[in-house]
């Protein structure tokens, strides 16, 4: 795995976090996870995009729907679409999709 200081998420980093993904070395993420949690529109389109292509996107998900994260992109979704799909509304900042 390359550098796994990562981007710091209230004071944890992205690795923290997804550290108990199986086989996260893969994850692409890994290249860049500043870009997965970015406000601006066009990064958010970019993280999709990068996790569409992911072979960890199944664990990714998985890990999402149980850890219910407030920020980031998750398995190609934000934390809010997440919160949504796992039926649990959490009380976060929506991320405005850019479709």
């Amino acid at each position: 795995m390359s550098d796994t200081s990562g981007v710091s998420v209230v004071g944890i980093s992205h690795f923290e976090w997804v550290k108990d993904i199986p086989d996260f070395s893969q994850a692409l993420c890994r290249f860049d996870p500043d870009l997965f949690f970015s406000r601006r529109a066009g990064d958010v389109r970019q993280a999709k995009k990068v996790c569409s292509k992911c072979p960890c996107k199944a664990e990714c998900l998985e890990w999402a729907m149980k850890a219910q994260p407030s920020w980031g992109i998750w398995a190609g979704l934000t934390a809010y679409e997440v919160n949504v799909a796992s039926g649990r509304r959490k009380r976060i900042r929506r991320v405005k999709d850019p479709r």
